[in-house]
């Protein structure tokens, strides 16, 4: 059952602690409608059994023809600075949102907010390589259309001393932990390649925005250079799930993920002690060919709307993305 909310109607009410929370974040859309030229919120409940809600999630945004999904981890970060798992039933959900959105998908990790010098926002997309971490990076660069948001990218890649892997095909089609995902290593690198040059040259003018490239021989390495970004105090980390790929840079930390369903690095970031707060959002880039070769009726069937919606699951492929801003040289002391 959906239940359609007018909020700026509703009269005085004493809600629950839950009603309080969903309050907060209906009025956080009703604000950024108002403030937004051309945006219109909707806000709908739906009422069903956790086995059924990522099913749910995925038929209503394919019924909107919805461009990203984001849904919550099941864990909140504590006082103490760890993670309580606060309902092991939303890991499912999100998993199974994972499987068979018509979409891209986010997974949002809220760990509070970073300490910062002023009132911009200061985001950071850790960038290892393939289709999640370009449509991660596609997201970041919209927002940092936002005169006020602060976006630095930072690219990892392996040294020539570090050991060749193979790409993989991660999971089996029941496997909701990790999507099958063929990878071509040689043809990621030139889209890669292709997506970064594109948007060093679409944003050299941008003093806002910073890029820089760090050559590394080996996972503990790139945690050493992940955990030394703690020092910029960012507000939120933009990163890929990873699937398919399999760096030297990442392939210890996978075989030690306490949760899946946010990649390597994804699971470095949530697991790991920092010192600052920041909030993480983990990205996986809708992949409509894999879909169709699985036999998934919502992707076959998300051909029947035509050019249209074939854009939209993924943005970074849209056509209509390259126009936003800026780049320069990254220094780390700025």
């Amino acid at each position: 059952m959906m239940v359609v909310h007018n909020s700026r109607s509703a009269g005085p009410r004493n809600p629950s602690h839950i009603e309080a929370q969903a309050d907060q974040i209906i009025a956080a859309f009703d604000n950024y409608e108002l403030r937004s030229e051309g945006v219109q919120t909707q806000a709908v409940t739906a009422r069903c059994t956790y086995t059924a809600m990522a099913d749910e999630i995925c038929t209503f945004a394919k019924e909107k023809r919805s461009a990203f999904i984001i849904v919550p981890f099941h864990k909140l970060r504590t006082l103490e600075g760890g993670m309580l798992d606060i309902n092991p039933s939303l890991q499912s959900v999100n998993e199974g949102v994972l499987e068979d959105a018509p979409c891209s998908v986010g997974i949002l990790i809220d760990r509070g907010f970073a300490e910062s010098h002023d009132h911009a926002s200061n985001l950071v997309v850790l960038y290892f390589g393939g289709p999640d971490d370009r449509e991660a990076l596609a997201y970041a660069w919209r927002m940092a259309e936002n005169p006020d948001v602060r976006l630095t990218v930072v690219r990892f890649i392996p040294s020539t001393d570090a050991v060749e892997l193979d790409p993989v095909e991660r999971g089996e089609p029941t496997d909701k932990n990790h999507l099958s995902l063929e990878i071509d290593k040689d043809s990621e690198k030139l889209l890669d390649d292709d997506y970064l040059g594109k948007f060093k040259i679409a944003t050299m003018n941008d003093k806002t925005i910073s890029y820089c490239e760090l050559v590394l021989n080996d996972e503990e390495e790139a945690i050493k250079a992940i955990k030394s970004m703690d020092e910029q105090k960012y507000d939120l980390y933009l990163v890929g799930r990873g699937r398919g790929m399999l760096s030297p840079l990442t392939s210890g930390l996978a075989d030690w993920c306490d949760c899946p369903e946010l990649g390597p690095i994804g699971d470095l970031l949530v697991t790991s002690e920092f010192e600052s707060l920041f909030s993480v959002l983990i990205v996986q880039q809708y992949d409509k060919m894999n879909k169709m070769k699985e036999g998934s009726i919502r992707s076959a069937s998300s051909v029947n709307f035509g050019e249209d919606f074939a854009t939209r699951p993924s943005v970074s492929e849209s056509e209509g993305f390259e126009s936003f801003s800026s780049f320069k040289k990254w220094d780390p002391d700025n």
